[in-house]
This record gives C-alpha cells, structure tokens and sequence, in this order.
C-alpha cells in the first residue's frame, strides 16, 4: 500500500503544467543536441522548461555556454527566476532587459551573474511630454485565454457604464484570433464602444490614452508612450502580480468596472494631475526597458570563447 501511495503521489506531480515543461524542455533539447552550439540563449521566465534545458545543455560532452535573457516584467514577492536549483540547472549567465530589473536581480536574486542587454521592444515612441485624456481605453492582457476573459469582461462591463468611451482589446500575438472571438461572443450582445484592434501595436498606442494590464510587458511601453497604466484587479492580486511599483503615482487600481470608469472621467475632468504623476512614471519606463546593445552580448560571448 505504502509503494502504491508513493507511485500515486509521484504521478501526480505530473500536472499539465509539468508535462508542458518536459515537452518543450524536451523538443528543444534535441535541437540543440543535434547543432552542438557554443553558446545558447533562452528567454528567462523561471519557467521548468528552461532548467530542464540549462540541464541537458551542462551535461552535454562540449557543454555550450547557457545564457538567460529576461525579456518580460518581473512581479514582486519570491519567485523561481531569482532561486538557484544547482546540479547544472542554472544559467552561466543572465541578461536583463533594462537598470530596474538588472536591480532587482541585483537585490532580490540568488545570482551575480547579471549584466544590463537591453530591449528590443524599445521602438520609436510617441514624442510627447504630456498625458492628454481623449483617447482609447486600451485592454492588453497577457497570452493565455484565462487572462483575455477577466480583462474582456472587465472592459464590456466598464463600456456599458461610460457609452462615450472607446475601449480596444488587443491580443497577444500568440493567441488565435478566432478561438477569442468565440469565447468572447458569450457575453453577447456586445456594447458598440467595444472592440478587438486590427491595428499594429503603433497605431493603437497613439490611439489610447489609458491601458488596462495585470501581467503584459506592454503596460512600460504604454507608459512610454503617454498612457495611463491601469491595474484591474478583480480578484485582489495586485500585491503580488502587479509588476509597476505601487509607489508609482501614475498607475492606478480597478478592482470593478465602476472604478476603471471614474478613472477615465476624472483624467478627462482634469488631466494636470496626471501630467505631474507622468514625469516620474517616464522616468521609470525608461530605466525598465532600455534600447538593446547587441556589443554587449557579443563582448561577453567572446571573453569566454577565447
């Protein structure tokens, strides 16, 4: 009985969670197995997948150089990407996206490994000073169609309170256009102020003002370009997955469609206020993501080829 718990306690393990990260770890590995590269370069979330790789790629007879770039926000609290697993499953290097999260690694990480890349999501910015109230509500959830469903219904609810007020959902590039769709359609009819973008990311960030976020990268870059970051938080999770500080003073909390709402009719009322809050809050983003410097990841890999 005792080994028939144990075999049960270790299968369940297995959640879809886990078996995602065998797989990709998995289908990866045998690419780079079958290249034997010097070096390799993963995105670094903290998820399994990628101890898995860094695993295999340290056991390897020539073992390449194993690099983690964090490309995406980090949230507050303990998290894995911070934590050292040992016996190979770490990254011999770690490059972050901009100062605020080459601090954080800094401060908060088990690493020393760190040094500042840069971001490609940087891209050519609005040029502007100010924050001007008469624009889009813009609606970025994360990839996963859980996160599209809390923000979308969020965002219908709110467009039916304030029928003045556009509000654009856009989804993120991994999700399939269709299958939102019909997810969406359940909360039928929808209010003619509500809608999915067509648009490039450009255009719709020069058509908002506000930008409704929980967990996406986009929320800096809305930043940059003049929005309002807005929070929605309608199951109380702001202390521990909302990744702008809550000192900032730009950004704001929804915890219901009512006050997402009064946000928007108070910036239209008077947007002084937020002009003042815009300043620091520019400063952030700008320290969060920096422009990419490519030199400094080729001087790196060339000290430690030669």
């Amino acid at each position: 009985e005792q080994s028939a718990f144990r075999r049960k306690a270790q299968c369940a393990q297995f959640c879809s969670k886990a078996l995602s990260d065998y797989r990709i770890g998995n289908m990866v590995n045998r690419i780079i197995t079958q290249s034997h590269p010097l070096a390799v370069i993963h995105t670094y979330e903290g998820h399994g997948w990628e101890r898995l790789i860094q695993t295999d790629c340290h056991n390897m007879e020539k073992p390449p150089i194993v690099i983690g770039y964090q490309h995406a926000v980090l949230f507050p609290g303990l998290k894995s990407i911070n934590c050292r697993h040992g016996h190979g499953a770490d990254p011999d290097h770690i490059f972050s996206a901009g100062k605020i999260t080459y601090d954080q690694f800094i401060n908060e990480s088990e690493f020393d490994g760190i040094s500042i890349l840069g971001s490609p999501k940087i891209f050519e910015n609005r040029r502007t000073s100010t924050f001007e109230a008469k624009g889009n509500c813009l609606i970025a959830p994360e990839g996963t169609i859980s996160e599209v469903m809390i923000m979308a219904k969020f965002a219908i609810d709110a467009a039916y309170l304030n029928p003045d007020q556009k509000f654009v959902l856009r989804l993120h590039p991994v999700l399939e256009r269709a299958c939102v769709i019909r997810k969406i359609n359940k909360f039928s009819p929808l209010p003619y102020n509500f809608s999915l973008s067509n648009a490039d990311i450009y255009s719709d960030f020069n058509a908002a003002s506000w930008l409704c976020y929980r967990g996406s990268t986009m929320v800096v870059q809305g930043i940059l370009n003049g929005l309002r970051p807005i929070y929605l938080d309608p199951d109380n999770m702001a202390a521990s997955n909302d990744p702008i500080p809550a000192g900032l003073a730009f950004r704001r909390i929804a915890g219901n469609e009512r006050e997402l709402v009064d946000i928007i009719k108070l910036d239209q009322k008077n947007a002084q206020v937020a002009n003042k809050e815009f300043i620091s809050a520019r400063r952030f983003a700008l320290e969060y993501l920096l422009p990419i410097n490519p030199e400094t990841l080729i001087q790196y890999l060339k000290s430690k080829l030669s």
